[in-house]
């Protein structure tokens, strides 16, 4: 599977830690200034009640001599309904939302800061990652070009066409060209566990 450099900033957004710190650093300090900004809202109370309290049935006010049984209430039956709005103006408070707003500044800069380091750092990577595959792949080449090279001087030298000293060197190009190819093999293994890191 081909890595995109969009698929590596996705993976990298998703699994660097210090990134997804200042994301939630910065989620918490917006979160902050917002809990600030409502302590300088009005606060609204509302209750809303009904006492219903049984009466004396009709028609046994004799029998008991008195015209209703004891209430506490100021009638039978009491609805209540009160709204208290409320709005406290305090200095500390405003104060404390403009700190909030401050700190929130500030985090967001810090995730940014972040989110474009963690792109720098991403596209050095892939692309130094593509640029050794390309290095890795040329030196492949390289190393059977120079490996059948040497076959082909060496039917040549059978053949009595050229002379042994063609023949060492081409071998010598040959070891040169697979000695390329490994150590090119070894780095992008090298890069890509790094990578993986």
């Amino acid at each position: 599977m081909q890595l995109t450099l969009q698929d590596a900033l996705d993976r990298a957004r998703k699994n660097s830690t210090p990134f997804q710190a200042a994301l939630t650093t910065a989620a918490l300090a917006r979160q902050d200034r917002t809990q600030a900004r409502n302590a300088l809202l009005p606060t609204v109370t509302y209750n809303n009640s009904i006492i219903y309290t049984k009466g004396v049935p009709l028609g046994t006010q004799a029998i008991i001599g008195a015209p209703v049984i004891f209430i506490a209430n100021n009638a039978v039956h009491e609805y209540l309904s009160q709204a208290d709005v409320h709005q406290a103006f305090d200095g500390v408070a405003l104060a404390n939302f403009r700190r909030m707003g401050s700190a929130a500044a500030v985090a967001k800069a810090q995730a940014e800061i972040a989110s474009r380091g963690l792109v720098v750092t991403v596209v050095q990577n892939f692309y130094a990652i593509s640029a050794v595959r390309l290095k890795v792949e040329t030196a492949k080449r390289l190393a059977e070009e120079g490996d059948r090279f040497l076959k082909i001087t060496q039917e040549l030298e059978q053949g009595g066409e050229v002379a042994h000293s063609d023949v060492i060197k081409a071998e010598l190009q040959a070891r040169i060209a697979n000695a390329n190819f490994r150590k090119y093999s070894s780095a992008i293994s090298m890069r890509a566990s790094t990578w993986r890191c």
